[in-house]
């Protein structure tokens, strides 16, 4: 192997360096003694090479990179170089002398977004993990060694999930929990998985639910008495059927006054496809009546708190939005002196089905309600993806209009009473 001369490494260039049909060592100018060594596999690792008080050549694997950063290396390599100077032994008392590095789960995540989620997904399926890690997994286990989560940790953790109710989500959490620890072992940060024998907490079941018209009636009154965010945000979803994500998500920019659409950029849906959906005067009085929060230099979020994150407290904006529609309910009830309706057993996701579902009752053809929905397959691009845009355009502002009047009519109706479908009443 050819004799490589010792540079002052960086981060931008050992991350960008390819893997070799042998193995490459580059010696640090940094650190004394201190080697990068990528393997043919692909896995990086640094070690110290000194001589013992024998004279004999030694090499110590100080750890796995980027799990142990660059930085970390030389410090351990540097404690090393001092100890040998002295006459030690690294490895004979390494335990002992130079505790290793904690490596947070915190730092790991990052490392498993970046290296792996965001260039190896969809960018649909990228931004629902990031979400996930975002809200389930690292407010709990961010500033832990990696190292010292245990099983016991990953039930809780799991539990959390089932214990607000959302039981198919804790599915959601396992999986991806188990999939970041393989990637861990791959990437040799860990040896072992903490999952062990943890089974998936629940059984799944195809969800059916959709709502009725008198459960659509109360939700869409309580959302009118729901604050903002949460409140316009369930309103933006019963008149477009889109998912809860790309509207907590969306920014003002995307939204064209002059022709009323709202364009979503493909790095912002399910399945990486650009998305237009036209606006119904409906939706446009609720955007108008939307306060403009001021954000960090770059953002613009329509629905936010803090104005440096888009909203987020989903849990906690549907107990208040279920506590209203039992007010709302409850009160009609007496004045009628009858038995309340009752909206149980019920998801935000329930709305998405719903809409398609009664856009399907007004007689919409399926594949625009697939186009609405952006249910179409494939990645589109390029000038395609942009003329793929108007696809069907007339059809879904059409769509989108008549769902909008017939949840009006919904809306409208007299508490208890049948309501016609809008083709009907008309």
């Amino acid at each position: 192997m050819p004799k490589i001369v010792a540079e002052v490494l960086k981060d931008a260039s050992l991350r960008n360096l390819k893997p070799g049909a042998d193995k490459i060592e580059i010696p640090d100018a940094g650190a004394k003694g201190l080697y990068f060594v990528v393997y043919p596999s692909g896995v990086r690792s640094f070690v110290f090479r000194y001589r013992n008080a024998d004279k004999a050549q030694k090499r110590l694997t100080l750890g796995t990179y980027p799990a142990l950063s660059l930085g970390d290396a030389r410090t351990v390599a540097k404690d090393h170089a001092t100890l040998v100077s002295q006459g030690g032994d690294p490895s004979i008392v390494e335990v002992e002398a130079t505790p290793a590095p904690i490596v947070t789960v915190g730092r790991v995540l990052d490392l498993y977004l970046k290296e792996h989620v965001k260039t190896k997904l969809k960018p649909g399926n990228a931004y629902d993990v990031e979400c996930t890690i975002e809200k389930d997994i690292r407010p709990f286990w961010k500033d832990r060694d990696i190292k010292s989560i245990t099983g016991t940790d990953v039930k809780e953790l799991i539990g959390r999930v089932v214990a607000r109710g959302a039981r198919t989500k804790a599915n959601r959490v396992h999986s991806l929990v188990s999939k970041f620890f393989n990637w861990c072992i791959d990437e040799e940060v860990l040896t072992v998985s903490p999952l062990g024998r943890i089974n998936k907490p629940a059984k799944e079941n195809k969800r059916e639910r959709v709502l009725s018209d008198a459960e659509m009636r109360l939700v869409w009154l309580a959302a009118e008495q729901c604050r903002y965010p949460f409140g316009p945000i369930v309103q933006m979803l019963m008149l477009t059927g889109q998912r809860r994500e790309e509207v907590c998500d969306s920014s003002w920019h995307e939204f064209n006054t002059d022709d009323n659409d709202w364009i979503m950029a493909g790095t912002r849906t399910k399945n990486g496809n650009p998305h237009l959906i036209p606006l119904s005067p409906a939706l446009v009085a609720v955007l108008e009546n939307a306060p403009r929060i001021a954000c960090k230099p770059g953002l613009d979020f329509v629905f936010t708190k803090t104005g440096e994150t888009s909203f987020s407290g989903y849990s906690r904006g549907k107990v208040r939005l279920d506590s209203i529609i039992k007010k709302i309910a409850e009160a009609e009830a007496d004045e009628r002196g009858d038995e309340a309706v009752v909206v149980a057993d019920w998801t935000i996701h329930d709305i998405r089905r719903t809409v398609s579902t009664g856009m399907a009752k007004l007689r919409v053809e399926p594949h625009v309600i697939e186009a609405i929905l952006n249910h179409k397959s494939g990645k589109i691009s390029g000038v395609a993806a942009i003329y793929n845009l108007y696809q069907y355009y007339p059809e879904k502002r059409e769509a989108l209009e008549k769902w909008a009047l017939h949840l009006a009519a919904i809306v409208a109706a007299a508490p208890g009473s049948n309501v016609l479908p809008l083709r009907k009443s008309a």
